[in-house]
């Protein structure tokens, strides 16, 4: 299953972001950002090493 798929978001809107053409709206990064954690994806803020992502050991 593809980010799309498990986010539930459009295909069209994750590949225009991946290639930089816009940002999706809120309520669709947020979606994007649960099925990657979903995934094993940790998000790591500034102060902890980051920004930057790494997979969750």
């Amino acid at each position: 299953m593809d980010l799309a798929e498990k986010s539930d978001v459009d295909v069209n809107t994750i590949r225009n972001f991946e290639n930089g053409k816009h940002t999706p709206h809120d309520s669709n990064r947020r979606k994007i950002r649960e099925a990657l954690e979903k995934g094993g994806i940790e998000f790591i803020d500034r102060g902890n090493g980051g920004p930057g992502a790494r997979l969750r050991g």
